[in-house]
């Protein structure tokens, strides 16, 4: 862990749960998606 300190790593795990995908957000989303395609 050369040159990483600790703020540093505390900032790079953060930016990592940003990129989390949140399951039941992706849900809705295609469920909306499909309710959409559905009404053509």
């Amino acid at each position: 862990m050369n040159g990483i300190t600790i703020p540093r790593l505390r900032n790079e795990s953060i930016k990592g749960y940003g990129n989390a995908v949140v399951v039941p957000l992706v849900v809705e989303i295609f469920r909306g998606i499909e309710g959409v395609e559905s009404m053509r």
